[in-house]
């Protein structure tokens, strides 16, 4: 399989579990630790095929990009995966 066809089948799998991942409890938060465990490395698996797919930092995509990843915070972290998986969506 080539590489191109590995990442688009990791971004399908991302879009599909950030559906879950990025509900909150009624107060926009993780319900748990290891709710939050699994948004962290979501996020990070996701931006990392971003840098995968655009190499320039300079490039809007990416930029909203990191810029989602490094507000990300313990608390609001499943936000931020909600946000993160709308720009693979757009893209």
């Amino acid at each position: 399989m080539a590489v191109e066809e590995n990442v688009k089948e990791k971004i399908i799998d991302l879009i599909k579990k950030s559906e879950n991942l990025s509900r909150t409890n009624e107060y926009g938060q993780s319900f748990n630790d290891y709710h939050r465990h699994e948004c962290t490395g979501w996020l990070s698996s996701a931006l990392n095929i971003v840098q995968l797919i655009e190499p320039n930092p300079e490039m809007g995509y990416r930029k909203g990009a990191e810029e989602i990843f490094n507000r990300s915070n313990i608390t609001m972290i499943p936000q931020c995966v909600g946000d993160f998986s709308s720009l693979y969506i757009l893209y």
